[in-house]
């Protein structure tokens, strides 16, 4: 551990005689400013917008995080703990991903944090787990393994996923081993707050760092500045991600503790500040209604100029039209669609399709839903996410429309219809913002 003399040594103070007319001044070591200020060397003085909030206190939050298991490894909310447990046992090939659907928008020139609790566990041989900001392409994370704790930054931008990783010795700020400036020593057995935080533009720079008795204790950056010949990673618009694996038989069975995650956007906004807004509808046609039928959904593109679409669909006004009978109308989130849907893309630049053909759904999830009587010839209700403002960004990971965190599924929002007696003839429209 460093000493106090140091310590000391590292500040510059410079002392006069304020009986003279001068003047005392303290000035902090580079250690000390570097935690004060953001990724973009900012003093931390700007409000943080909220882009993402997790906490497991009743679920796995299935609408928000997706998993994969292999082999006898098993993924266990523990409610007491508000945590979830992803275990693997001895064999070879046991492991546990989880990632949230969503990939969250990175906005150019504003530091992006990521806070991480979990207890990442003993370092043993053939195991590996990883916690971060990340996917199977590109991100930022820490890893641990036979070998110990590492810093990672992966890139796809030579279209092949390639890591540079540091290991704990070789760290630039603070080895968490008790030597640094901080005097910490990294118990990885023990919770943590792991810190991650980038200012990209392509080329920015990258911090590490965990939470340690009331402050925060950097342990290595990547300056990528004036260093590489192409940006360090295709994206900044990545998921968060933990993962333990068995690359080996291990001496024991093994557990990571995933328990909450932040990011914010520091002195960002809570939305781009031009987002593509869009409207899908069935024209001038009218559906012939009787018993309950979709008229209108609409979903994420799975592909956008042949790359996985990872950007978002915000719902907006949605109105239904009604003529002949009374109506009741829903709008259903991931219904399943039934009879032959058939999709259509909302235009060249636009992430969203949408389909008018399906004839029944089932299951999903009634996110809204009302009347429209035929006296009043159409009515209209909106489910507008535009009116919630400060914390849309926030509440995007809910409500917002995404492919699933393996880009396998995708979220649908269909208009459904019921007429009260005979057959109605139905009409409506869809309002989106759409970021990406």
């Amino acid at each position: 551990m460093a000493n106090k003399t140091d310590i000391y040594n590292s500040i510059v103070r410079q002392y006069k005689d304020l009986r003279d007319g001068t003047f005392a001044e303290i000035v902090a070591s580079p250690y000390e400013q570097d935690v004060a200020t953001d990724a973009f060397g900012r003093v931390r003085i700007s409000d943080t917008n909220t882009v993402f909030e997790s906490v497991f206190q009743y679920s796995k939050l299935p609408l928000i995080w997706g998993e994969s298991l292999s082999g006898a490894a098993t993924s266990t909310h523990i409610l007491n703990e508000s945590c979830i447990n992803m275990s693997v046992t001895t064999a070879s090939g046991d492991k546990v991903i989880r990632q949230t659907h969503k990939y969250f928008r990175y906005q150019p020139g504003k530091s992006h944090l990521v806070l991480l609790t979990a207890v990442l566990g003993a370092s043993k041989p053939n195991l590996r787990t990883r916690l971060g900001y990340f996917d199977g392409q590109n991100g930022v994370f820490f890893e641990n393994t036979a070998e110990g704790i590492h810093v990672v930054q992966r890139s796809f931008s030579s279209g092949t996923a390639v890591d540079t990783r540091l290991s704990q010795s070789n760290w630039n700020l603070d080895k968490l081993d008790g030597t640094g400036l901080s005097g910490t020593t990294l118990d990885l057995t023990k919770s943590q707050i792991f810190i991650i935080d980038f200012g990209w533009l392509g080329v920015g720079r990258v911090r590490f760092g965990i939470y340690s008795e009331n402050k925060i204790v950097y342990c290595h950056e990547f300056h990528n500045s004036n260093s590489l010949l192409t940006v360090f990673m295709s994206t900044a618009n990545l998921p968060i991600r933990s993962e333990i694996e068995n690359i080996g038989v291990t001496p024991s069975a093994s557990v990571l503790k995933q328990i909450c995650s932040s990011i914010s956007s520091e002195g960002g906004r809570d939305l781009p500040r031009a987002p593509i807004e869009s409207s899908i509808s069935n024209g001038i046609s009218l559906v012939a209604v009787t018993t309950r039928r979709p008229i209108l959904s609409m979903a994420p593109k799975y592909l956008i100029n042949g790359v996985t679409n990872r950007g978002y669909i915000l719902p907006g006004r949605v109105s239904v039209l009604t003529r002949n009978n009374d109506c009741f109308f829903e709008i259903i989130r991931n219904g399943t669609l039934g009879g032959t849907p058939s999709w259509t893309s909302a235009g060249a630049n636009s992430i969203t399709e949408y389909d008018t053909s399906a004839t029944t759904i089932s299951g999903g999830d009634i996110a809204f839903s009302g009347f429209v009587p035929a006296s009043l010839a159409n009515s209209s209700a909106s489910i507008d996410a535009r009116m919630y403002a400060q914390d849309l960004a926030a509440m995007a990971p809910s409500i917002a429309l995404s492919l699933n965190w393996d880009a396998t599924s995708r979220d649908i929002l269909s208009v459904v219809v019921t007429s009260f007696t005979g057959t109605t003839n139905a009409s409506s429209t869809m309002e989106t913002i759409e970021v990406y």
